[in-house]
């Protein structure tokens, strides 16, 4: 009997067989973003100092125009992903938000950013004001990826961007009157996206997490501590881009994995619930009852197999 199916597969009760939502058998994936507004050198510095010493990764969404009679104020980030936030914030706060003035802002904010040596993927809007035409002029412009939407858990796409959602802004809980309860929130969702296999975004400006450093590197300890992927938002939409490619077939005790995709794959996992004994598998992790099976490379248009034993 040869089972087919491009996700996830219940094979009985309480039983599922999945391909894993993260890559190298991680159960979730956070991701640190930051608006870079009128930041100074000394507030990125700082946040980039916890950032390595923790060995995270992050992204930082960049308003061009406010950087461009002092580009050597973004050197202290080039070591992490630099996205766009568009030309200059403030002409988006009453704009009427036109296919023709999003193209202005986001292209002359990515010429500039380009200019500066750095290559964006990615795009947040201004005030997070994002609608149909943002998703058009992206394309247009060959970005892979949007993070201006939330609530939300699991990346999606729309048309060819892959929207990587917000989860909260942690703006809202850092009060230092009232931070030792005013956070259990983010704590609390953090927790609910994990337990789900899911993604949490951490969405805050420069200035706040600045204020907040020993707050900020706490809740870094907290997520690794846990089996998390902790990734830039273009590596989390190159991922899903290439999750969405690959095909799940079981026959018998047999799983195969296709790639339908023209690159290669590493790293894929597929997820047992409850946990199995599996050859073939490059790697396991295992969390309570659940194996995350770290398959071999698979090439394009390729696929690989692994055996329950």
């Amino acid at each position: 009997m040869l089972l087919l199916i491009s996700g996830c597969l219940t094979v009985g009760p309480g039983e599922e067989i999945s391909i894993a939502n993260w890559p190298n058998g991680y159960k979730s994936a956070a991701v640190a973003t930051f608006d870079t507004e009128a930041a100074s050198p000394q507030q990125l510095g700082d946040i980039a100092a916890v950032l390595s010493s923790k060995n995270a990764n992050a992204t930082f969404f960049v308003v061009a125009g406010y950087f461009q009679k002092n580009p050597q104020d973004l050197e202290v980030i080039k070591k992490y992903e630099v996205a766009s936030l568009g030309w200059m914030q403030s002409n988006w706060a009453n704009a009427t938000l036109t296919w023709e003035f999003q193209k202005s802002e986001i292209k002359r904010a990515d010429e500039w950013l380009r200019s500066s040596n750095f290559t964006p993927v990615g795009f947040r809007a201004p005030f997070l004001r994002s609608d149909a035409a943002t998703f058009k002029v992206l394309e247009s412009l060959g970005y892979r990826y949007d993070s201006s939407q939330y609530p939300g858990f699991l990346p999606y796409r729309v048309g060819k961007i892959i929207e990587v959602p917000l989860s909260l802004n942690f703006d809202l809980y850092w009060d230092k009157n009232v931070t030792g309860y005013s956070t259990l929130p983010v704590y609390i969702i953090f927790q609910k996206s994990y337990d789900e296999d899911a993604l949490f975004t951490f969405y805050a400006h420069t200035k706040r997490v600045n204020e907040n450093l020993q707050d900020f590197s706490h809740f870094i300890n907290f997520t690794s501590a846990r089996n998390v992927w902790r990734a830039s938002a273009g590596e989390v939409a190159e991922w899903w881009a290439q999750r969405e490619k690959l095909e799940l077939r079981i026959k018998g005790s047999e799983i195969t994995v296709k790639n339908n995709g023209d690159a290669s794959v590493k790293g894929a996992a597929i997820k047992f619930k409850p946990k199995k004994k599996v050859a073939g598998a490059v790697a396991t992790r295992e969390y309570k009852d659940v194996l995350y099976a770290v398959l071999p490379e698979i090439p394009a248009r390729g696929e690989v197999k692994v055996k329950i034993e």
